[in-house]
Order: structure tokens, then sequence, then C-alpha cells
């Protein structure tokens, strides 16, 4: 690996490590203002409308074929998937989910899991992904009008 490919690096892990300080900090306004009673998708469509007002282009529900090449090299498309969210940087996407729940832990390690299938199928595609995360919202156990948030990220 040369210099420019070490500063190339450098400068996309920096630009998701931006992108995961502005998803904490959005993800706790999200949770703040809606609280834990809501449906998954209101607040993976509030943390999207956060990421646009922060000049992030995003897209909910971000379509990922799952692709199955079969031994005589025929691609056959098994499935369509949805990531939560997509969110583009220079350095390529980002896929977020979010999960709601009880577990926080293990929602956001199967949110974390899901993400990197996802990302997989993606850059198979020829998509280049810079990172993937899950963020999850629960209900707080000490305090019932808080959220509690927990999230875990990959570059």
């Amino acid at each position: 690996m040369d210099d420019v490919d070490r500063f190339e690096e450098s400068k996309n892990r920096a630009l998701f490590l931006r992108f995961i300080s502005r998803l904490r900090n959005s993800a706790k306004r999200v949770a703040d203002q809606l609280g834990h009673r809501e449906r998954e998708a209101v607040y993976q469509r509030a943390l999207a409308a956060e990421f646009e007002a922060l000049g992030y282009t995003s897209e909910c529900e971000y379509p990922v074929s799952v692709v199955y090449q079969t031994s005589d090299g025929r691609q056959i498309t098994l499935a369509h998937e949805r990531a939560d969210i997509a969110v583009r940087l220079p350095s390529g996407l980002i896929i977020v989910e979010v999960k709601r729940g009880a577990q926080l832990p293990a929602l956001v390690k199967e949110g974390l899991e899901q993400s990197r299938r996802y990302a997989s199928h993606l850059s198979r595609a020829g998509q280049n992904v810079a990172g993937v995360c899950s963020i999850a919202f629960n209900k707080h156990k000490g305090h019932p009008q808080q959220s509690q948030l927990q999230e875990m990220w990959q570059l």
C-alpha cells in the first residue's frame, strides 16, 4: 500500500467516524423527541430525515438483491431484500439497520449481522460499501419517558 492509498483509507475512515458520531447525535435527538413507543419504521424515517438535515443523501428501504451464481456461471436473483437506510458518502454506501425492542445487545448484534450481509450482497453487485452499522431504540428501565440507545458499527 503506497502513501496515496494510505491517505485515501485514512480519509475514508475519518468520514465514516464522523458519520458515526452524527448517527449517535441523531439517534439521541430522535429518541428524545419520539420516546420509546413508536414502531421501528418511524425511527427509521426520523433518522433518515436527520441524515438529510445534516447534508447526507440517504434512502430508506434500500434495495438489496440476493444473487446466486450457479456452477455453469449463470447469475440468478434469489430474493430482493431491503436495508433500512443507505447513506451515501464519497467513499461509498453506509448501511444502517434500525432495531427496536427489549434486548438491546442482541438486537444491535442482529442488526449488525444483517447490515454485513447486505453489504456483502451489494459489494458482489459492484457497489462500494464504506461501512455498516446498527442502532437500537428501547425503553430505558429507570426512566419511563426516555429511550435507551445502543449502536455497533464496522468500517
